[in-house]
């Protein structure tokens, strides 16, 4: 056995893998063009960049990754309509566009 193939027995490769990230997918700093529906004839477009900052505020154009509208669209594809609920009201989103 040479010296080589002895100290290679010895030793072996970890290899860390970084996961993955989906670009067609939503996911933590995806900026996204939504449209939300508060009802028949009410409705607002908003662009804004998913964060994992609890203190980035709606108004900023930031959405924490915790938020009732951040948890309804991680995960979901350009084009996903879905509704949640704030204080007991449905708002129906659409996401019309993303990028990572």
């Amino acid at each position: 056995m040479s010296s080589n193939s002895k100290i290679s027995s010895n030793y072996r490769t970890v290899t860390k893998e970084k996961p993955l990230e989906n670009a067609n997918l939503i996911q933590i700093g995806s900026k996204v063009h939504l449209q939300l529906t508060f009802s028949e004839d009410d409705f607002e477009d908003y662009f804004l960049k998913i964060t994992s900052n609890p203190s980035d505020l709606l108004s900023d154009g930031l959405l924490f990754v915790e938020a009732p509208l951040a948890q309804c669209i991680l995960g979901k594809e350009n084009g996903f309509v879905g509704e949640y609920r704030v204080n007991g009201s449905k708002i129906k989103v659409a996401v019309l566009a993303l990028e990572n």
